[in-house]
């Protein structure tokens, strides 16, 4: 919803390659966010629809963490340290209410987000009692897509698999490409 927790991860691995622990000829990244001009049914002030404070907050967070992945990654390119690396970001009009990454089309992670009432401090530091949903620490199940005579889980990694391009352009709203410019 945010990429926080993407952020997150994908640090840890950029460490591992310039440490030359692992080495990837090639980094895609494709994410799905909410259609920031939509209003999501969280966060939001428990009682209070129409304060949109929380909402800003998540717009904020989720700015600065695709702006940190795009640097991230982008900076693995200009060092050398990563031959070709793609990041597209797409705004979709959906409220999330579950994570799904794609692991070399081959494995899947999906965590549904659990709504959880909490307290939050705003900008203002202000501390209000919020809707909002759990994403950082979610539990994830694997799914694998298996080649060989045994299919593990197989029919939804394999559907997950084609979300492809022409399905994206059909709900994307817009597109960004790594440097944040409007994607072709």
């Amino acid at each position: 919803m945010t990429s926080e927790s993407l952020d997150a991860h994908i640090r840890l691995q950029a460490e591992r390659i310039h440490g030359r622990v692992i080495t990837p000829e090639r980094i895609a990244l494709r994410m799905l966010l909410p259609d920031r001009s939509l209003p999501l049914p969280y966060p939001r002030v428990s009682g209070d629809k129409d304060d949109l404070r929380p909402w800003r907050r998540l717009q904020d967070i989720t700015q600065r963490h695709t702006d940190s992945l795009r640097g991230l990654l982008k900076d693995l390119k200009t060092e050398e340290l990563v031959h070709d690396v793609d990041v597209q970001i797409r705004y979709v009009p959906l409220g999330p209410s579950f994570k799904l990454y794609l692991l070399n089309r081959v494995e899947v992670l999906h965590g549904m987000y659990e709504v959880i009432e909490r307290q939050m401090e705003l900008d203002s530091g202000e501390v209000v009692s919020a809707l909002d949903v759990l994403g950082l620490g979610a539990v994830f199940t694997l799914f694998v897509i298996t080649l060989g005579p045994i299919k593990i889980l197989g029919p939804f990694s394999q559907l997950t698999r084609e979300l492809d391009e022409p399905t994206l352009r059909m709900v994307a709203i817009r597109a960004c490409d790594a440097w944040g410019r409007p994607a072709r």
